[in-house]
């Protein structure tokens, strides 16, 4: 004899045939949506803190594009009179596509007296 199921079984069983279709959808629609643009790095710098005779640089490498940044490489100068006075460098080992990895770099010279320069170069994987 074959039992008859109950209400809270059938409950139980739309709600999750619900949950299952919901992130099929997802992934379905995540897949189509993204792009092919590659990595697309920004750079911006924070406001310098002295630190045993250093100033630190808070540093942010945002990637806005679709794919990741691998060995993400910041170079920062410090310009005076279009003149380099000092370079420093942050190597991030990666950058995930829509995504913000933070750190800092440290110049012996005040950076408020200069112009700072930042850029990024980096590896596609």
């Amino acid at each position: 004899m074959r039992a008859q199921k109950n209400v809270l079984e059938w409950a139980v069983f739309a709600v999750s045939a619900i949950l299952l279709a919901g992130v099929a959808a997802t992934l379905v629609i995540a897949g189509t949506r993204s792009g092919d643009a590659g990595p697309s790095l920004i750079v911006e710098t924070g406001e310098s803190e002295a630190s045993g005779g250093t100033f630190r640089i808070p540093i942010r490498v945002r990637n806005v594009g679709d794919a990741t940044a691998e060995q993400a490489r910041v170079d920062v100068e410090l310009l005076r009179d279009g003149q380099v006075i000092e370079h420093a460098e942050l190597t991030i080992l990666f950058v995930p596509k829509q995504s913000v990895r933070e750190g800092r770099v440290a110049f012996r010279n005040d950076p408020r007296c200069c112009t700072l320069h930042a850029r990024a170069a980096f590896n596609e994987p």
